[in-house]
This record gives structure tokens, C-alpha cells and sequence, in this order.
């Protein structure tokens, strides 16, 4: 149970490793960003307070969501249109649609929109005490096992120990029968010898 257990934290804890190291790659590479949405001009899909990962691009197509920047804020709406002027977007849940966006304004095209992330983000400082926790308990069930393990170990050599002695045991009671039958055909050949003597 403990091994399971154990296997279970471990799984856990490397499957996090492996994203947060994804995430600090690409983030290193310049490839995307988180960014939280502070409206909720892109209801139903987007809801303000939801987090974001941008791909940073300029390829896109009418349709795509974008995020951009405009008097140092940052725009996450829809392409409805893409015109010579610029890319004519739109807020999901607004009205009317906003001035052209140069393509210079774009920072990229939204790939992902998560609560995980979301929640992650929030609680971020009880999720770390978590996973030190986790990682504290998988050292300790390590350590277990090895301790079991080992127990295990030196039980079946004593074992094998005892089995050894109680085989040279009986080799050696073997033995001391063999030498008393030897004896007593000896004496059963003297006695022979000495009645054909007396003849």
C-alpha cells in the first residue's frame, strides 16, 4: 500500500515538474504568456477574472481571439474582419466593434483559456506548501521501503542460513550412520574370520 502510495505522489509530482518546465521553456523562448481578462466583453466564452495564454504571432485569421495593446491596456477580443486599414475585432459580448488594430498593436493569438490555470494562479502559495508536503511524504515512503526492503533482504539470507545448517546437519547424521554401518560389517567380517580360523 505504501509503494502504491508512493507511486501516486511521485506520478503526481513529476507530471507538475514536467508542465512548469514546458511553461518556463516556451515562456523562455518567447513563445507565450499568461494574462488575465479584467472584463467581461468576451462572455460566454471568456468571463472576466479567467486566465489566458497567448501564443505570440502574427499569423492569424478572421475568427481567431486576440489579445493587443492599446493606451497601455491590454484587448482580448474576436477578428470579424481583416481589412486593409487593419483587423476590424470584436468583443464577444459587445455591440459594436472596436477601431482597426495594427498588426504592430498584436501581441498574439489566444491558445488556452483554463480555470485550472486560474485557480493554480490563486492559490499558488498553498499549492507550493502542498507539493513540499507531498514531496516531504514520497522521501519518507522511499526511505520506508528501502528499510523493508532491507529487512526483507536479511530475513531471507537468514533463512537461507538456517536451511544451510539444518542440511549440513543432517549431511552430518547421514555421515555418522555410514560410519557405524562401515563398523559393524567390519566386526561381522572379524567374527567370520575368526570361526574359519577356528575350523
Amino acid at each position: 500500500m505504501k509503494r502504491i502510495i508512493k507511486i501516486a505522489i511521485d506520478t503526481l509530482l513529476y507530471a507538475v515538474i514536467v508542465i512548469l518546465l514546458f511553461y518556463v521553456i516556451l515562456r523562455a523562448a518567447n513563445q507565450i504568456g499568461i494574462y488575465k481578462v479584467m472584463t467581461g466583453s468576451m462572455e460566454d466564452g471568456i468571463h472576466a477574472g479567467d486566465y489566458i495564454i497567448v501564443k505570440y504571432t502574427k499569423d492569424l485569421k478572421v475568427g481567431d481571439v486576440i489579445t493587443y495593446t492599446r493606451s497601455n491596456y491590454y484587448i482580448t477580443h474576436r477578428i470579424v474582419e481583416m481589412t486593409p486599414q487593419g483587423l476590424i475585432t470584436k468583443g464577444d459580448a459587445n455591440n459594436t466593434s472596436d477601431d482597426p488594430v495594427q498588426m504592430d498593436e498584436v501581441i498574439g493569438r489566444v491558445i488556452y483559456k483554463s480555470a485550472l490555470i486560474k485557480f493554480i494562479i490563486t492559490y499558488k502559495f498553498i499549492l507550493i506548501g502542498v507539493f513540499v508536503i507531498l514531496f516531504i511524504v514520497s522521501t519518507i515512503l522511499g526511505e520506508l521501503n528501502k528499510k523493508l526492503l532491507k529487512e526483507n533482504d536479511d530475513l531471507e539470507d537468514n533463512n537461507e542460513i538456517d536451511d544451510n545448517e539444518e542440511n549440513d546437519d543432517t549431511e552430518l547424521e547421514n555421515n555418522e550412520e555410514n560410519n557405524e554401518d562401515v563398523g559393524d560389517g567390519d566386526n561381522e567380517e572379524r567374527v567370520d574370520t575368526n570361526t574359519n580360523n577356528s575350523n
